[in-house]
């Protein structure tokens, strides 16, 4: 059996997020993952393992590229929520697939 996973971690650290800056990392792939990461409440998330794999492939060009995609993807997906700041993103209301609906159940988390 796996540890937690993003999502879940993130769920169990609402409680302390007020009293510590939490790190999201760990399988992180696209900008998407990194807005659904900020809107749980995360301070900053760890992309580190996607670009270093991206260094085996890819020319330094098509890398600094990538990473403007991604920040122009993380700010689009902002934009569309109508969220223009990272404390409107952590108010916007949150679906959650039905995995993690029964994990917040078991656990009480909100």
């Amino acid at each position: 059996m796996g540890g937690l996973s993003t999502v879940e971690s993130l769920l169990e650290s609402q409680p302390v997020q007020q009293q510590l800056s939490i790190i999201a990392s760990g399988g992180v792939q696209d900008p998407s993952q990194v807005a659904k990461a900020l809107a749980l409440g995360s301070s900053a998330v760890g992309v580190a393992g996607y670009f270093l794999n991206q260094l085996f492939h890819f020319s330094d060009e098509e890398i600094i590229t990538n990473i403007k995609e991604w920040q122009y993807g993380v700010k689009s997906i902002m934009a569309m929520l109508n969220t223009p700041t990272l404390a409107d993103l952590r108010k916007t209301p949150l679906i959650f697939n039905e995995k993690i609906q029964n994990y917040r159940q078991q656990r009480n988390l909100k």
